[in-house]
């Protein structure tokens, strides 16, 4: 016969890691440009080894160029390939980022501008979740200054994570977090008709410089052949940086629900310093690699990005890039930068600037897809 229950435990508590809503896992590590490998001017090959996150099925992995000086010149920095060789594959042990336009040219001076190559993964995963602190916002619009007539440069405040109170970010209060970074307009519309309008002829938004507890700094300058970038253009266009900050906390079974543990902090819109959630969720996908358009411009193609599944009916942030087979994105310039379709908050167009060389219906046989992350509530 069945013995007495017992008295009742006390309640559980929950174990920190970032899950999406879709139930998969947060993975992230980085490669310091010492491992870099020169195969060109001002090119190098990164590979990247996620064996230890345990994926299976596809991964998304999205990257961004740490740096203290020059990085913001490179132009490939969120193209992700499979090292492989296998078509429309993602490897869920490696992934491979060919690094143009580096600014750099050699090993020696990657290192000693303190290159690094963050990179994120979500994915299935049988082991437990990794333990990290997420934390999302925006920059606001009409803040960039002058660095000279060809830059613009913006200093992003992520004070609000609140990783300065040791009792929240369980690390030392010194170590900066992972920046990831996608750039936004207000002008720039259906198609690119001006290059003066559109984030998507800059670039060097998408390597975080001098990045610290409680920010970084963007630079941004037009890409080859377009016309200059200055403060008074990215203020005009409403150029706007959405960034997420991602930090390593210590193993433990002994967090609380919600952020920094199990959910992503959430700040308001336009650069506040202020909480909208600290119960975010994060919510990933890919597009199919039909669809592709010419954005009116003969250099730059559209996709257009539906994140509506997410069902985040107040604020989000997304991140976004591009995935294509092996040796075919080296020509360009990733998919870190869309627009709001229209009034629609769940519908994005983003750009891939091809500078001519390759037409929308080269996409499909390329595989060439968009990968987007979206965190929100």
């Amino acid at each position: 016969a069945a013995g007495l229950a017992g008295a009742p435990g006390k309640p559980g508590k929950s174990v920190c890691g970032m899950r999406s809503n879709t139930g998969q896992n947060l993975c992230c590590g980085a490669v310091m440009g010492k491992s870099f490998k020169k195969i060109g001017w001002q090119k190098f090959q990164v590979d990247v080894d996620t064996s230890h996150c345990g994926f299976s099925g596809e991964p998304r992995y999205f990257t961004s160029l740490e740096n203290k000086g020059y990085g913001d010149n490179a132009l490939t920095v969120e193209n992700i390939e499979n090292p492989t060789g296998t078509k429309n594959r993602m490897n869920p042990d490696k992934f491979r980022v060919i690094l143009k336009g580096a600014g750099v040219n050699s090993v020696r001076r990657a290192r000693r501008w303190k290159y690094k190559m963050n990179w994120c993964g979500f994915g299935n995963s049988e082991k437990k979740p990794s333990h990290y602190a997420v934390c999302c916002g925006s920059t606001k619009r009409g803040k960039w200054t002058r660095v000279n007539s060809y830059w613009a440069q913006l200093k992003v405040d992520t004070s609000g994570c609140g990783w300065k109170n040791s009792k929240d970010s369980r690390r030392k209060a010194a170590e900066a977090p992972m920046y990831f970074t996608s750039m936004t307009d207000s002008t720039c519309g259906k198609g690119i008709m001006s290059s003066g309008q559109c984030a998507a002829k800059a670039r060097g938004f998408d390597s975080p410089r001098k990045p610290h507890q409680t920010g970084f700094e963007i630079r941004v300058n037009a890409l080859p052949g377009e016309s200059r970038v200055n403060r008074r253009k990215a203020n005009q266009n409403g150029w706007q940086i959405n960034w997420c900050a991602i930090k390593a906390l210590p193993p433990t079974s002994d967090g609380r629900p919600g952020y920094p543990c199990t959910a992503a902090r959430i700040m308001n819109v336009d650069g506040s310093k202020r909480v909208m959630t600290n119960q975010g969720s994060m919510c990933c996908g890919d597009t199919t690699s039909h669809g592709w358009k010419s954005a009116g411009d003969g250099k730059t193609i559209v996709k257009e990005v539906d994140i509506g599944a997410c069902k985040f009916n107040k604020i989000s942030y997304t991140l976004t890039d591009l995935r294509g087979d092996k040796g075919t994105l080296q020509h360009l310039r990733g998919a870190s930068s869309y627009v709001h379709k229209g009034s629609s908050a769940n519908k994005l167009l983003v750009y891939v600037y091809t500078g001519g060389r390759y037409k929308a219906w080269k996409a499909p046989g390329s595989h060439w897809k968009v990968q987007w992350c979206t965190f929100g509530r």
